[in-house]
């Protein structure tokens, strides 16, 4: 008796799937086998790549399915970049010797690094935002094409928020009227910027800014602890609510200034 009619017709429809180019399940098994492919070409050949071995790794990538495998490829070199950040060069000389040909390729790949970075960013995964952000390892440090550079641009962020990271700094410092100052604090600082003599020793900026609400929140605790001493050489107590309410009225009095 032939096999195939020993073999149940389940397994018999699976055999002859498994062997028609049309079907879904061998079309499945060629994808899956592409990317191992793909992914074993830049595992193995990038840790160890020279640079004879560029031309013939390009050949042979470019001579697969060149049009399904881009994003195959985008997403082997961002994943084996952030899984050895160390060969990061390589990886980096590898992408751009492809986007000089095939603009698209590095293209795709700074898309797909800008998404992996906020999803990361989002989910606070410390890890692959270093490897997305990280542009020198181990000393070495290398240059994106023009073209890559300016999707990066995004990302950076051309003007603080001063405002906001005020009034952040105050809250952290203890300052219950943190938006009143707030609105004081950051016009003050911006008249001087704009009004002042531009001299060497003159810094009005955001880490100026910073520095003086952190010294401010030590004068504040500074100020507490002085009260302490002072009402404990007098043999007398205070209360943290009674404390509390006095340098709140303060504060009120700082706001009333400006």
């Amino acid at each position: 008796m032939p096999l195939e009619m020993m073999m149940v017709p389940a397994s018999s429809i699976k055999n002859r799937a498994s062997t028609d180019k049309t079907s879904a399940p061998y079309q499945k098994m060629a994808w899956e086998a592409y990317n191992k492919s793909i992914n074993g070409l830049i595992n193995k050949h990038c840790q160890g790549l020279s640079t004879r071995k560029f031309n013939l790794w390009v050949v042979r990538y470019l001579y697969s399915n060149y049009s399904f495998s881009i994003g195959l490829f985008a997403l082997a070199v961002i994943t084996a970049q952030s899984a050895s950040p160390t060969f990061t060069n390589v990886y980096a000389a590898l992408v751009a010797v492809i986007n000089v040909k095939f603009l698209q390729i590095g293209e795709l790949i700074t898309k797909r690094l800008i998404i992996y970075f906020r999803k990361a960013f989002a989910r606070n995964n410390k890890i692959i935002c270093l490897s997305s952000v990280s542009d020198c390892i181990t000393g070495r440090s290398y240059k994106l094409p023009d073209n890559l550079k300016q999707l990066l641009r995004s990302l950076a962020m051309t003007k603080p928020d001063r405002p906001l990271i005020a009034q952040v700094m105050l809250y952290s410092q203890g300052f219950r009227t943190a938006e009143t100052l707030t609105s004081k604090i950051v016009p003050f600082f911006k008249l001087c910027d704009e009004q002042l003599s531009n001299q060497s020793h003159h810094d009005f900026g955001l880490r100026a800014l910073k520095s003086i609400l952190v010294s401010a929140g030590n004068i504040k605790r500074d100020r507490i602890q002085q009260l302490k001493q002072e009402l404990a050489a007098q043999g007398q107590t205070l209360e943290e609510t009674d404390l509390s309410k006095q340098l709140h009225e303060q504060e009120d009095e700082a706001c009333a200034v400006y």
